[in-house]
C-alpha cells in the first residue's frame, strides 16, 4: 500500500489554514501532512535541509487542533540546548501569530480557547498546549508519565534511543476520550546518531523509497516519507555546495538521505547500488565463491544493549586479504 502524492491544488488546500505569506509546505512536506491519521507513525526524513522541524511545528496548527482545549503536543529534542538554540525562536515566529503565550520556565506554548478570542489576553490562555520537551536519558521518559499526549513529534529521531521513542509513542501517546483528536506520532530525522540503526530498521529498510504503509505489531501502521534539501525551495542555495565539501559518506547521508552511507554507522561499501560518479568496483562486494577449508576462519559478535545484535563471519586468504561472508549473516 502506498500514499498519494498531492497535486499543486491539494498542497494549496492543505495549507489554507496558515496565514497568507507565512508558511506553505513543499511537495514532500505536503505528502507527509497528507498521511491519514489512521496511520499511527509517520517518519519524515532523509537529507538535511528538507524542512523537518518546520513541518512538525505546524502539524497541529494545520489540523486546527490548537482550537481544541484538550489538545497536547510534545515536540521533542534530545537536549535542552537543541531546543533553545534551534527550535524556540522558530516556534515563536509561528505560534505567537495564533495568540499563543509562552511559559519559558516550563517551555510550554498555550493557545487561547475559542471562547477567549477578543478578550485581549486578560483572562490568560487556557486552551491547547504544545510542550517543547527534551529527553536526554532513558529515565527522562518518566517526566511524561502523567500526560496524555495527542501528538508526539520527536525531531531528529536518530538522536534518540529506541526505548525513548517506543515508550512515549506506545505508552503516553493517547488523546482524551471524546476529544475528537487522533493519537499519532509524527517524527523527523536524518541518517546518523545513536538511533540510526533502529530508525533505519523500523522505517527505511521495509520501504527504502518511502511512501509505503508498513503494518507492525498489533496492526499499528507506519510510513516513511523520504525528503532531501532538493525538495525544499526555501533552503540556502549555498548549503548544497557546503555539503559537497564534507567527507564522502557524510555528504551522501546528508545531501541524498542515504541511510547506508553514514560515516561510523555502517560500511559505505556495503550498498546495493552505485552512485553515478563511482567506478564499478566501488562497493567492494564480490560474487560468492567457495572458501577453501584450509583458510583460517573466525566469528565476531557484537551484543546490542537492547536489540540489533551483530554477527560477522570472516575468512583470511593466504595473501592476508580478509573476506566477510555476507550470505551467512543473512541466514541468521
Amino acid at each position: 500500500m502506498g500514499i498519494h502524492i498531492p497535486t499543486a491544488q491539494e498542497i494549496q488546500s492543505v495549507s489554507k489554514n496558515v496565514p497568507k505569506n507565512s508558511w506553505k509546505p513543499n511537495p514532500r512536506q505536503a505528502a507527509f501532512l497528507a498521511v491519514p491519521h489512521t496511520i499511527k507513525e509517520a517518519f519524515y526524513g532523509g537529507g538535511a535541509g528538507s524542512g523537518k522541524s518546520d513541518v512538525l511545528l505546524v502539524y497541529g496548527i494545520l489540523n486546527q487542533w490548537h482550537l481544541n482545549p484538550l489538545f497536547k503536543q510534545v515536540f521533542l529534542r534530545r537536549t535542552f540546548p537543541e531546543l533553545k538554540n534551534e527550535i524556540l525562536g522558530r516556534s515563536r515566529e509561528i505560534y505567537s501569530k495564533f495568540g499563543a503565550t509562552f511559559n519559558k520556565t516550563d517551555m510550554i506554548w498555550t493557545f487561547p480557547r475559542p471562547d477567549q478570542f477578543g478578550s485581549g489576553g486578560m483572562m490568560g490562555n487556557a486552551g491547547a498546549q504544545i510542550f517543547l520537551g527534551h529527553c536526554e536519558t532513558e529515565d527522562d521518559v518518566h517526566k511524561y508519565d502523567s500526560m496524555q499526549i495527542s501528538l508526539f513529534t520527536p525531531d531528529e529521531l536518530t538522536s534518540l534511543t529506541e526505548f525513548i521513542y517506543l515508550y512515549i509513542t506506545f505508552e503516553r501517546n493517547r488523546s482524551p476520550k471524546d476529544s475528537g483528536i487522533p493519537s499519532i506520532t509524527r517524527a523527523a530525522g536524518m541518517p546518523g546518531g545513536i538511533g540510526h540503526t533502529f530508525v533505519k530498521k523500523r522505517f527505511v529498510d521495509p520501504a527504502p523509497g518511502g511512501d509505503k504503509i508498513i503494518i507492525g505489531k498489533g496492526g499499528n501502521k507506519r510510513i516513511y516519507v523520504h525528503a532531501t534539501l532538493a525538495d525544499n525551495p526555501h533552503i540556502d542555495p549555498t548549503y548544497s555546495q557546503s555539503l559537497d565539501g564534507r567527507p564522502e559518506a557524510e555528504r551522501k547521508a546528508k545531501k541524498f538521505g542515504d541511510w547506508s552511507a553514514y560515516l561510523g554507522q555502517v560500511f559505505d561499501e556495503f550498498r546495493d547500488k552505485h552512485y553515478p560518479d563511482e567506478p564499478p568496483h566501488a562497493l567492494h562486494v564480490i560474487e560468492p565463491f567457495e572458501i577453501p577449508d584450509y583458510w583460517p576462519k573466525f566469528v565476531i559478535i557484537d551484543w546490542g544493549y537492547r536489540a540489533n545484535n551483530w554477527v560477522g563471519f570472516f575468512a583470511v586468504s593466504p595473501n592476508k586479504r580478509l573476506y566477510q561472508d555476507i550470505l551467512w549473516d543473512n541466514q541468521l
